[in-house]
């Protein structure tokens, strides 16, 4: 997967993204803009089977990547189906870099 940028501010979270779930690993690179406070979490089930998989999904939160103010990258070593970006305070905004292996 070619590498995709999405920037979620707090008028468009929780953002789901999701993803090619038959890659091993997914990267993901968190860069702050301004003021923010945010959580990535992650999950294994299928979205598209889920009403509001916002809500609905059974999310876990990436480590380090729960209520953080400031750039991040994490490597997530498993297959999973989608990202999830929740703004939990601030007005600036995070712009999610997110790759996978082909």
């Amino acid at each position: 997967m070619r590498p995709s940028t999405i920037t979620v501010t707090g008028d468009n979270d929780p953002y789901v993204i999701p993803l090619n779930y038959r890659a091993d690993h997914t990267a993901v690179h968190a860069e702050v803009t301004g003021t923010i406070n945010f959580t990535v979490s992650y999950t294994v089930q299928n979205i598209y089977d889920i009403t509001t998989p916002a809500t609905n999904a059974d999310w876990v939160a990436v480590t380090d990547m729960s209520a953080i103010t400031a750039t991040a990258t994490k490597k997530i070593d498993m297959s999973i189906n989608a990202l999830k970006v929740v703004v939990n305070s601030g007005a600036g905004s995070v712009d999610i870099t997110v790759s996978q292996p082909s």
